[in-house]
């Protein structure tokens, strides 16, 4: 299985560590299939359900964010989480989601 890494923040270590969210994608994939609901077929349809899934799983939810802090002024400070690093990269983790379900 290809990963597709994040960055999130493990309260018990108290480090920033990278986080595949490719199982919790394929899981609901395969949840759905489970269920006979209609699973996507073309790219656009892929992307949307990359999109609803992880905004479900992954927006504005504290264990998921991270606070970015400019360098070295400190600043400008922004809150991002999961779905938004999903966001930006969303063609790319559309392709990688895409080939892990079809191996």
């Amino acid at each position: 299985m290809k990963s597709f890494n994040v960055i999130t923040y493990d309260f018990n270590s108290g480090k920033f560590v990278e986080y595949d969210i490719m199982p919790y994608l394929i899981r609901t994939y395969n949840e759905k299939k489970e269920k006979k609901e209609t699973l996507p077929e073309t790219f656009d349809e892929f992307k949307n359900f990359v999109k609803s899934e992880s905004q479900y799983q992954f927006w504005a939810r504290c264990e998921y964010e991270i606070i970015l802090i400019d360098w070295p002024c400190q600043e400008k400070h922004e809150k991002w989480d999961v779905y938004k690093q999903i966001m930006m990269n969303l063609d790319i983790v559309t392709k990688v989601f895409m080939e892990n379900i079809n191996e």
